[in-house]
């Protein structure tokens, strides 16, 4: 956990935990009252893989589908599969290895199977289907990165390889959310949050080098990217 004097912004909340030291299902009913109280909420970071937790956050994205704006990304995109109930509200936001891996969740269902026909090297065909499919958000984080609902699309060229490292996605994840708290659409939201990113860490990158580069660095620049948004 962050200590309160080294990141005032941060509220910390003490949850229960399972044996596996992760989110326990005991921890429900004071997740729920937090999320209630939010315009938008990020899911994943940080979360881990365990089989009890991910099952929380099925039952906690299906309760509040409808009527929150939510990201899922890292170990949180470990829920997408058939009991969760996804949404226009809900983005993902997978790299190329999830997308595969959410997909590989569906082959039991013979509507949602991969066709032979669908290939993992045209990624704008396979979005453009999936973001159907299951009836949300999806923004691919590839060369160049992809955002659909599958009707509309983003390409967002810029970024560069120093943006790979450990943490930068969870930047994304918070961009798009705080985005999202200031009632802009899903779909525009992921789009503009994924160009924020990328351009904060173009800067980064002549700043500092590629070799250099890390997910608080990109932190400082965004202040920079949000200022010539408005100008």
């Amino acid at each position: 956990s962050f200590h309160p004097n080294l990141l005032p912004e941060i509220i910390q909340v003490e949850l229960d935990s399972n044996s596996d030291g992760t989110i326990s299902m005991k921890s429900k009913n004071k997740i729920e009252d937090f999320i209630e109280k939010a315009d938008s909420i990020v899911i994943g970071p940080g979360l881990s893989n365990n089989l009890q937790t991910i099952e929380f956050v099925v039952e906690l994205i299906n309760h509040f589908s409808k009527n929150k704006k939510i990201i899922l990304d890292a170990d949180g995109l470990r829920a997408v599969k058939p009991d969760l109930e996804l949404s226009k509200n809900i983005i993902l936001t997978p790299h190329t290895g999830e997308l595969k891996r959410i997909i590989g969740n569906f082959q039991n269902d013979p509507e949602l199977k991969l066709s032979s026909t669908e290939e993992y090297t045209n990624y704008y065909d396979l979005l453009n289907n999936w973001s159907k499919k299951l009836n949300c958000i999806i923004h691919l984080k590839w060369v160049p990165s992809i955002t659909t609902d599958g009707q509309k699309f983003f390409w967002n060229t810029f970024g560069n390889p120093g943006m790979a490292s450990a943490g930068s996605g969870d930047v994304l994840s918070g961009i798009i959310g705080g985005l999202l708290a200031q009632g802009i659409n899903t779909l525009e939201c992921a789009a503009l949050g994924s160009f924020i990113h990328s351009r904060a860490g173009d800067i980064a990158a002549k700043k500092i080098g590629l070799n250099y580069l890390s997910a608080s660095n990109l932190l400082d620049y965004l202040s920079m990217i949000f200022k010539s948004l408005e100008s």
